[in-house]
């Protein structure tokens, strides 16, 4: 009604009845955050037969007007790496912090799940990405149902330009698939000597653990990325080390 030509919505319940989440596109984010609120009262009115005609020309005047000034500007910040999973997120990103000597230009980001539910991802872009699990606990239980869960975790995946690594469970060929679907490489990792014969399949690197070593795995090249530690989850602590081994690697093909 304003002249901003937008399309997409989604409307979801939500584990309260009566409580629904929704999802619009907008062109202005003051207009849009106004919009839900206008909208929201104006249906309430509306159910209450207090609503007037007058009452909805003046929302759109207001939105109109608000359409007029500066707009928020857009989300630039850029990271080496996003981590995200239910276990291990905090470790995971300081041995990355560590095995990639971080500086305040090396930003390595921990993004619970529910951050992501709550708000989206709180940067433009990532070099790569490092899932650690799609079993989120962080979240309502809904979002803890496998498929729900891989879709949250799988979010990071959106922010790594095509070739970038994502970095993700060999046990998880969903995740796998839509990082190959994105244009990303893949880098698999497990916390056992096994690896699933599909992730073998598709995975660029490989990261696993034999005789309490992580051994790191590059088109048959494997070296080692040190012994286990027992005071920091497995998956954490293979998961940081494959990352930054395909780290050095895409850096030195540069």
């Amino acid at each position: 009604m304003i002249g901003h030509d937008v399309r997409f919505g989604r409307t979801r319940g939500g584990d309260v009845p009566g409580e629904y989440t929704l999802v619009f596109e907008h062109r202005h984010e003051g207009v849009g955050l106004r919009a839900a609120a206008l909208a929201l009262e104006i249906v309430r009115r509306a159910f209450a037969a207090t609503l007037e005609p007058s009452d909805v020309a003046a929302a759109v005047r207001e939105l109109a007007a608000l359409a007029r000034t500066p707009d928020a500007p857009p989300l630039a910040q850029r990271v080496v790496a996003a981590v995200t999973g239910g276990i291990g997120r905090a470790e995971c990103v300081a041995l990355l912090d560590a095995r990639l000597h971080a500086d305040d230009a090396t930003l390595i980001v921990d993004v619970a799940p529910s951050f992501i539910l709550q708000a989206g991802l709180p940067y433009a872009r990532s070099a790569f990405a490092v899932i650690l699990d799609a079993r989120p606990n962080d979240v309502p239980a809904r979002y803890q149902e496998p498929e729900r869960a891989r879709r949250l975790v799988g979010t990071v995946i959106d922010a790594v330009p095509r070739g970038g690594f994502i970095i993700c469970p060999a046990d998880e060929p969903e995740l796998l698939d839509e990082a190959r679907r994105e244009g990303c490489l893949v880098a698999a990792f497990g916390t056992t000597a096994d690896i699933d014969e599909r992730a073998l399949e598709v995975a660029t690197a490989v990261g696993r653990v034999r005789d309490d070593v992580i051994w790191l795995d590059h088109c048959g090249d494997a070296e080692s990325g040190g012994p286990l530690r027992v005071d920091i989850p497995v998956a954490a602590q293979v998961a940081a080390a494959l990352a930054a081994y395909v780290r050095r690697g895409t850096a030195a093909t540069r």
